[in-house]
């Protein structure tokens, strides 16, 4: 019999360590409790069958590419973009030109 420590197990099984406490207070896992350097640490008593290192359940929903951008799409907004900075470095000019010659 194994034993791991109740904040492993929910690591374990995806579960929140909450959850785990409640299933050893209702008595659906085996669990022990121990004092190490005057901390209180909550145990988990595993069977052989579930000693087996399991890996925690994944996500549900399926991660997705983002969808690609057209390069038009790309070339109106890189343009937009270089027109923005022009009028920027414009108004800077009208506004700062100590600044604008540096």
């Amino acid at each position: 019999m194994a034993k791991i420590s109740a904040k492993e197990y929910a690591r374990l099984k995806g579960v929140s360590l909450y959850q785990v406490i409640k299933m050893i207070q209702r008595g659906e896992l085996q669990g022990t409790v121990a004092e190490e350097n005057g901390v209180r640490t909550r145990y988990v008593v595993l069977d052989e069958e579930d000693a087996r290192p399991q890996e925690a359940p994944r996500s549900r929903r399926k991660l997705e590419a983002p969808s690609p951008t057209p390069a038009s799409s790309l070339q109106a907004r890189l343009e937009a973009l270089e027109k923005r900075v022009a009028e920027l470095e414009a108004a800077l000019a009208r506004c700062c030109p100590k600044v604008s010659e540096q």
